[in-house]
């Protein structure tokens, strides 16, 4: 009985430690690839404002009048 459980802690132990390297040493390059910015944007405006729109400007000036379009 005293095994099992040794046996179990060490297999989570090292389940443990992986998962822990693995996120620690992952490098990404490109986190956003090519036009996920511009979904993220999108469904982000259709949300919050109720637009749909490809607009940046309602991030960084929260006063921003937002014109709906239909790019997509």
């Amino acid at each position: 009985m005293k095994w099992r459980w040794i046996g179990i802690l060490l297999i989570a132990g090292l389940g443990f430690y992986l998962r822990f390297v693995a996120v620690t040493e992952t490098e990404i390059d490109h986190p956003i690839r090519a036009d996920a910015a511009q979904y993220y944007v999108t469904a982000y405006n259709l949300a919050k404002n109720g637009v749909y729109s490809m607009s940046f400007a309602r991030l960084s000036d929260p006063d921003a009048v937002l014109q709906p379009d239909s790019f997509r």
